[in-house]
């Protein structure tokens, strides 16, 4: 979460972060992209930070970005997310509970 307020992307390596991410649906709130969301839960912050090191510094490209992503909504929950967790009131639980993981970087619930 750190690396998604703290790397700063130019706006070629945004379309890579896009690319990479637009095709995956948020785990969250699945008539959302994991590149938008609808709102900036933890769990968003999460994606977004691994995507901006991968780019920023590991200049990764958008299959690589997406691939490393689907692994790791994998492994927050390995018993998967129905999608719906933001709109049924189940953003304060943890990742592993089909949650947000909160909605506050400080206050992280994994």
């Amino acid at each position: 979460m750190e690396w998604e307020r703290t790397i700063r992307l130019t706006s070629e390596q945004e379309q890579i972060k896009k690319a990479g991410l637009t095709s995956i649906p948020a785990p969250c709130c699945s008539d959302n992209s994991a590149y938008t969301c609808c709102c900036p839960c933890n769990m968003s912050r999460t994606i977004w930070g691994l995507a901006n090191h991968m780019i920023a510094k590991q200049n990764a490209d958008a299959a690589a970005v997406r691939a490393k992503t689907e692994e790791w909504i994998a492994f927050i929950n390995p018993d998967g997310y129905d999608g719906k967790a933001c709109y049924t009131g189940r953003c304060p639980r943890p990742f592993r509970e089909d949650g947000c993981g909160g909605m506050n970087a400080s206050q992280l619930h994994f």
